[in-house]
């Protein structure tokens, strides 16, 4: 191997093992965000059920008319 081939393999190895220690960070920091966040109190709004009769239909008026209409 040549010295230029041993120093980008050298390069490499050390641009990856300091991409994988930044994400193992930012996923650490990421965690404690979602742990504290999880610890706050959000209000929500609640509504009782309430139990009713419903109709299932209603009565409407109109006309239905088809692009080409023809007598019969």
């Amino acid at each position: 191997m040549t010295r230029q081939t041993l120093l980008t393999l050298a390069a490499g190895c050390c641009t990856l093992s300091l991409l994988s220690v930044s994400c193992e960070q930012q996923a650490q920091e990421k965690d404690r965000q979602e742990s504290s966040a999880g610890k706050k109190a959000v209000p929500i709004k609640v509504y009782p059920i309430v139990t009713q009769k419903v109709t299932d239909w209603g009565e409407w008026f109109g006309y239905i008319r088809g692009r080409e209409d023809t007598d019969i």
